[in-house]
């Protein structure tokens, strides 16, 4: 429906390629990708395990996961890593667990599973469950007789059940499209709201700031265009990080309706440039940076993001994700592969251009990507998509982005240069405050929208 945003130039993979659409496209901003510090599981292990629980304790710490249990080693780098022993990789540690006594027998467990002598062990505060494959099973090995585990096996493993919110959740809204093959409202209609924003500053300023004469000749399409070209990733990254316009505001003798304040932030942020960017082109979206933004960005930072979908050719659609569901499961025969299920909510553009509030796409339910990690699920060497997600199309997302507004219309005018951001406030304030500095002409470019 949108052309895909550029990123910010160091945040982007090299040699990424912007996707060709006939509707305009955002350009990154030169800003470098945020530095991410790294978790408990991908920090360097101690030398030896964290202290076990008591021994005599009968309550079974952690949660169970599918085919396991996982176990928080409660550190306070990261209270939720810990060790996870579950039934796959071609050793049913969690099941023999259970059978040789569980955690009133072993305690809990106080490494990853590792390669001690030719068997596959993992250390518990009383003993080593150690995999006989010949027989199906495991056995117990004193501790004395296998030692400490090497450093790598006691750093703690990122938890397989991750959950996540934005501190802000975005809006429902209007993707406001650029050709009159779909129904109003337009951007560039004669009552809409760029007529209306240009009608307000010229009373309030003298100056015809002409964006609504700039919108029609640069981004109208009229009756030639897609169908699905409009301004859905202005929209996204608008519902992301601006607050949501929940009445309409009389402003001099202009009433700007709900969809009026809307179309003004989805058409500024429309121009924004990327903060960071992942995806698009021809490869499109690899699993491993999408769980990686899953995990750090949205479930540990609390911060949204968009996600673009590409159903075929340069038709794209973005949609503001703002709630994670992960669960990873091991894989039954290959102990260096886990397969993910990730669920997103987001939210949803089809719907009535006055909309207030939050719409789910595509459900209440969100919508589940399956994939495929190899190597440490801390910091996994490749992924693949599978099961419904391996389609492609609307199955899972071809690229995800986070809005950089401080950079905007880089590389091409995206916005009219005249649709000012501190105006655009001003209006959404209901008029101007004592510190609004009034607008005109060179003066379009003042104000900047949040940051965050």
């Amino acid at each position: 429906m949108t052309a895909t945003p550029s990123t910010a130039a160091t945040s982007v993979p090299p040699s990424l390629p912007a996707a060709a659409t006939s509707t305009p496209v955002p350009t990154p901003a030169a800003a470098a990708t945020p530095s991410v510090a790294p978790s408990a599981a991908e920090a360097s292990a101690p030398p030896s395990p964290p202290s076990a629980a008591p021994p005599s304790a009968t309550e079974l710490p952690g949660y169970d996961t599918p085919q396991g249990h996982f176990f928080p080693a409660n550190l306070g780098s990261d209270p939720n890593a810990g060790y996870w022993v579950y039934d796959g990789g071609q050793a049913r540690f969690w099941s023999e667990y259970q059978r040789l006594g569980g955690y009133a027998a072993l305690g809990s467990p106080m490494s990853r599973r590792y390669q001690w002598q030719d068997w596959t062990v993992q250390h518990f505060a009383n003993g080593v469950l150690r995999w006989l494959p010949d027989q199906g099973q495991a056995d117990i090995v004193p501790l004395e007789q296998v030692g400490n585990p090497p450093p790598e096996a006691v750093v703690v493993e990122p938890p397989p059940l991750v959950q996540g919110e934005a501190v802000q959740k975005p809006w429902s809204g209007w993707w406001w499209p650029a050709t009159t093959k779909v129904r109003p409202p337009h951007l560039f209609d004669a009552q809409g709201p760029l007529a209306k924003y240009d009608h307000y500053v010229q009373a309030r300023t003298g100056w015809d700031p002409g964006t609504l004469a700039w919108e029609r000749s640069e981004l109208f399409l009229r009756a030639g265009g897609p169908s699905w070209a409009g301004h859905c990733n202005g929209w996204a990254a608008a519902a992301l990080i601006e607050p949501e316009p929940t009445a309409p505001v009389q402003v001099g003798d202009e009433t700007f309706s709900v969809d009026d304040q809307k179309g003004l932030l989805s058409d500024f942020h429309f121009a924004d440039a990327a903060l960071w960017l992942y995806g698009g082109g021809d490869d499109g979206l690899s699993p491993v940076d999408f769980h990686h933004q899953l995990i750090t960005w949205l479930a540990r930072d609390g911060r949204g993001m968009v996600l673009v979908f590409n159903p075929g050719g340069e038709e794209i659609w973005s949609y503001p994700a703002y709630r994670v569901q992960i669960v990873s499961t091991p894989d039954q025969t290959d102990p260096d592969v886990t397969h993910v299920k990730a669920t997103v909510w987001m939210a949803d553009n089809n719907v009535p251009a006055n909309f207030v509030g939050l719409k789910n796409y595509p459900s209440d339910q969100g919508q589940t990507f399956e994939y495929a990690l190899r190597g440490d699920r801390a910091s996994p060497d490749s992924g693949v998509w599978e099961g419904a997600s391996a389609r492609g199309g609307f199955s899972r997302p071809w690229e995800i982005w986070y809005p950089e507004p401080s950079v905007r219309n880089v590389g091409r005018l995206l916005a009219s240069p005249n649709l000012d951001y501190t105006m655009i406030r001003e209006i959404l304030a209901g008029g101007p405050s004592d510190t609004t500095t009034a607008g005109g002409p060179g003066a379009a470019t003042s104000g900047s929208a949040p940051q965050d």
